[in-house]
This record gives C-alpha cells, sequence and structure tokens, in this order.
C-alpha cells in the first residue's frame, strides 16, 4: 500500500511530494492524494517552504497534549486512576480504538457509534459526554450506564477528553 511505504519514507526525513513521489516510483498526484488522506488522518503533516509542502511524519496528539502543564497534569490523573475503559472516537462518534479491558467487557466493536456499543442504543444517549465535548470543545464528566456482552446494565462514570482539534476523543470510563 502507498500509504505504508510513504509512511515508511517520511520516518527517515521530510520530503516534498515530488521527491516521494521519485523516491518511490509512484505518479506525483496519486502520492498528493496519499498524503492529503494521511494528514485528514492526522498522521502526516507539511509546512509550506516556497511554493513546496514539506511532508513529515505528525507529532503523537497525546504526546503534544502531556507536554502541555494542565492538560497532560488532567490527562495522567485520568490514565492513572481505576479505569474500567477507555476509548478513542471521532467527530462522528464512531469508536476508532478501544483498550483490552473494554474490549474483554463489551466486545471489540470499533468502527460502530459510541452509542451502540457502549449503551446498545440505536440513538445517541440523552447525557452524551461526546456530544458535549464536541459542543464545549474541553473535558467534560457524566454519569450514565453501561451494557455488557450479556446486556447487564451497570453505572459507570464518563469522562471525555478533547484532541486533535476537538476532532477526536479520549473517553475514559470509571465503574461507580
Amino acid at each position: 500500500m502507498i500509504e505504508e511505504r510513504i509512511i515508511a519514507l517520511l520516518k527517515e526525513n521530510s520530503y516534498s511530494a515530488s521527491d516521494i513521489s521519485r523516491k518511490l516510483k509512484k505518479d506525483r498526484r496519486t502520492v498528493s492524494k496519499s498524503l492529503e488522506k494521511l494528514n485528514e488522518n492526522g498522521i502526516v503533516e507539511y509546512r509550506n517552504v516556497g511554493m513546496a509542502k514539506l511532508w513529515s511524519l505528525s507529532e503523537s496528539p497525546i504526546r503534544n497534549l502531556l507536554k502541555d502543564k494542565k492538560m497532560g497534569s488532567y490527562i495522567k490523573d485520568l490514565l492513572n486512576s481505576p479505569i474500567d475503559g477507555i476509548s478513542v472516537i471521532d467527530e462522528d462518534k464512531k469508536v476508532i480504538w478501544m483498550n483490552e479491558k473494554l474490549k474483554s467487557k463489551i466486545g471489540n466493536s470499533k468502527g460502530k457509534f459510541c452509542y451502540e456499543i457502549l449503551a446498545k442504543n440505536d440513538k445517541v444517549c440523552p447525557n452524551c459526554t461526546a456530544f458535549k465535548t464536541l459542543e464545549i470543545k474541553k473535558s467534560f464528566k457524566s454519569k450514565g450506564t453501561l451494557r455488557d456482552r450479556k446486556g447487564n446494565k451497570s453505572n459507570f462514570e464518563f469522562i471525555t477528553v478533547p484532541l486533535k482539534d476537538n476532532k477526536i476523543f479520549i473517553e475514559v470510563i470509571r465503574n461507580i
């Protein structure tokens, strides 16, 4: 896959789209489309150098947040607390990653809507922390229920922390 080859190349150095297309022996338009796709997913970024875009791998959004004193302290506190699950959710409320503890509790349903996976609902939860976080563009906490694989309900606290220009966020789930 061309995206994987681009990522491998950018691990070495920063390059323009033309340089990447020459090194990979691929059409420049194909490389440019792949770079834009990788950029939309937060994997690569560019800076303008004269008339050209110089592409490089993006820094991890979590690493950037941890460098921020206030947000880094908050995230470290969350991650060091007793946690029953962590998920990463996009702006469309689709789960793009779950930790193993959450997967074992509710099953691996990456790519589905958070309300389908966590609450076994077909619509957004009434006290949706994801919706509130996207609305206010900062961390938010609420209480609600979660259903396990068998459909049993338990009470949980949901804490969301926005990442990557408020388009992705981490949801931390704690049993209460």
